[in-house]
């Protein structure tokens, strides 16, 4: 008997035609490094006929024997990383030189990364179904649902326009509608929404599939990998410091909707941002202008999605849905627009006409209007440790931002490397020409001509900080003033140990005899203050982010380390004490200065990086792990990252030294 590896029944016929269904065995192509038809995966599932092949990995029909049942499995296959002897089933890597063997096993975690994520909505009507996911052969396996029908990419390539019926286009986008609801309840972005990845069933069901690219949003916050197609992707998603959200699906949702409707795919959109910044029109035809016949509130609605600025789209899927259900309006992207440039020059109006001499919304928090008598703007120089270039990127943007307030202000930012930075002060201490500002973590400041904060602080307003006004006495003895936090954690690898609680009081409570426990060298003596002396086994941090340890002992600031080593494996348990060590980070102190007008400028700049707007862009988009002292940027940074939200219901438990 012969098995059809198409309907997977049986047969005799020797001519490779199948009685059954008609598939000719002998016409089907197939690569050499491919699994050989056949194979049983699991002790269960036996490969079929080739469904299709794409960079990462490849797709094969297959047949569940438990379940008796057709099925599609992914296998995890990266092109130029891996081969297959031909007639074999085990994946090999081509080098183990390099970093192709870190490639591979990044990318196959975020492989089963994917089906996690997808498995949570089997029974979803508009996602594909994930029923399994294992590794076998050296490489990882998604088993899903066999959707019978085409995909929409492939539907629209059958008619000669690419259009289709404006109806059946809505009902199709109003299925996707459905199905982003549920990821982003559960804050969960796609980031790969386009025709291709949309499936048409015959039996009148469409889905979305393939989360390959979907990343949670408050996990991955602001700098998430760069993966997108043009045309789809809105502009934030080619930024490598971003915030990402339901927003940038509907950008990718509108654009294929436009492609259904127009037959025409959208320009890129970071060719759209760079006309608009330019003042030169939108480089995107409407789509009524392609298809006149289009209504109006469609046309806007599109054009309201796939908006340059995320601020001006829907914000979430249910906007978007009431209007292609007419149940809601929306005005034309322009006229949003128009409307804001008024609001905006209406502020500025007024702002002018009460003598308001502040920065509007970035929470700076000067009395400029009763100083600026006293201050006239000077050049000085602010030094720092440039062992980090989005740190360096980040201090660029709020340099240029506070100099737009002043006229005739210059602030020269150094970057000196680390093995140098201590010497070059002392140096600079002793020739007399100190930076007027300078980053101070870990430095020893003894000696050094620095001013003391309590100078700084008398003008302060430190309710608009976490911990200032609580540590005002301790801060303003010291000549170093904090920007962020970082609080102990525990990090727990799921994978290996089971304890269920949120929070840690006894550490043998969560380890074993077996266990090994990693403990970050620099917090050593903030555990054993803690949990006392360590009785488990210890090795090095590096242990936990391979995956080989249960427990890791750090702070808030190895957080993205571990969910880049650890995706989706990880939890973190809190410190359950009623005294918990934290460290200040990014602390900052002041050169003295002879003159008057360089140390103000010195101190209006440090005080403006405890701004909301400095905070956000050093501790949230730059994701260094640490915890902004902003109470405007915690709240948004406990909205990003939701694990670390309990880390501020009880900080009346925190005590902080100064480094």
């Amino acid at each position: 008997m012969i098995m059809c590896y198409n309907c997977f029944q049986e047969h005799q016929n020797e001519n490779g035609i199948c009685p059954h269904c008609g598939f000719d065995s002998s016409t089907a192509k197939r690569e050499v490094n491919h699994l050989p038809k056949g194979t049983v995966l699991s002790g269960r599932y036996i490969i079929g006929e080739l469904l299709g092949a794409g960079g990462f990995g490849i797709t094969y029909k297959s047949y569940d024997k438990e379940l008796e049942a057709i099925v599609a499995i992914k296998e995890y296959f990266p092109n130029g990383i891996v081969n297959r002897i031909p007639g074999t089933t085990d994946v090999i890597l081509l080098t183990d030189k390099g970093n192709k063997p870190k490639i591979f096993r990044v990318g196959m975690e975020r492989y089963i990364e994917e089906a996690r994520t997808t498995a949570k909505y089997v029974s979803h009507p508009n996602i594909v179904n994930v029923y399994n996911f294992f590794e076998e052969n050296n490489t990882a396996y998604i088993v899903m649902e066999f959707l019978d029908g085409i995909s929409l990419e492939d539907y629209l390539m059958q008619d000669d326009d690419g259009r289709m019926d404006i109806e059946n286009a809505t009902e199709i986008i109003l299925d996707m509608c459905n199905a982003l609801k549920s990821i982003h309840e559960d804050h969960i972005v796609h980031r790969d929404i386009s025709p291709d990845n949309i499936f048409i069933c015959l039996n009148n069901v469409n889905k979305l599939y393939d989360f390959g690219a979907a990343r949670f949003a408050k996990e991955e916050g602001r700098q998430m990998t760069i993966i997108l197609k043009h045309g789809y992707a809105p502009p934030e998603q080619y930024e490598k410091i971003n915030l990402q959200g339901p927003w940038t699906d509907l950008y990718a949702l509108g654009a294929t909707f436009y492609i259904m409707l127009t037959g025409q795919k959208p320009c890129v959109s970071l060719d759209r941002k760079a006309a608009l910044e330019s003042g030169k029109p939108d480089e995107l035809p409407e789509p009524i202008t392609l298809r006149p016949e289009i209504p109006q509130q469609l046309n806007d609605a599109i054009m309201k999605a796939m908006a340059v600025d995320p601020n001006l789209r829907f914000q979430n899927v249910t906007e978007f849905e009431a209007v292609l259900r007419s149940e809601a309006k929306v005005e034309p992207i322009a006229t949003t627009i128009r409307k804001n440039k008024r609001k905006r020059m209406l502020r500025y109006t007024a702002g002018i006409a009460a003598g308001v001499l502040g920065i509007a919304g970035l929470g700076f928090y000067l009395s400029h209007s009763m100083r600026a008598a006293e201050y006239h703007p000077a050049d000085i120089s602010v030094w720092y440790v440039q062992d980090d270039t989005d740190f360096s990127d980040a201090m660029t943007e709020i340099r240029d931002k506070f100099c737009e307030e002043y006229d005739g202000l210059n602030i020269e930012l150094v970057g000196i490397d680390s093995a140098d930075y201590q010497d070059r002060l002392r140096s600079a201490s002793e020739s007399g020409d100190m930076p007027a500002l300078f980053l101070s973590d870990g430095i020893d400041t003894q000696g050094l001509p620095v001013v003391q904060m309590e100078k700084v602080l008398q003008d302060f307003d430190t309710n608009r900080c976490h911990f200032l006004a609580d540590c005002r006495e301790e801060i303003g003895n010291s000549d170093k003033l904090p920007l962020a936090f970082n609080v102990p954690v525990v990090y727990m690898n799921t994978l290996l140990c089971d304890y269920t609680g949120d929070s840690v009081s006894d550490i043998s409570t969560v380890c074993d005899a077996s266990s090994t426990l990693c403990i970050d060298q620099k917090l050593s003596d903030t555990f054993t203050s803690v949990f006392g002396e360590n009785p488990y086994k210890s090795t090095a941090q590096e242990i936990f982010y391979a995956g080989s340890a249960e427990l890791l002992f750090s702070d808030s600031s190895s957080y993205f380390s571990v969910q880049n080593a650890l995706p989706a494996r990880f939890r973190i348990l809190t410190l359950e004490k009623d005294t918990i060590p934290c460290s200040f980070y990014d602390c900052w102190s002041l050169g003295k200065r002879e003159n008057r007008n360089e140390e103000l400028t010195a101190q209006y700049f440090l005080e403006f990086l405890l701004s909301d707007f400095s905070q956000d862009i050093l501790y949230i988009r730059n994701r260094t792990g640490a915890m902004p002292l902003s109470c405007n940027a915690l709240d948004e940074y406990r909205e990003i990252y939701p694990e670390f939200a309990v880390l501020a219901e009880n900080m009346e438990q925190y005590h902080f030294t100064l480094q």
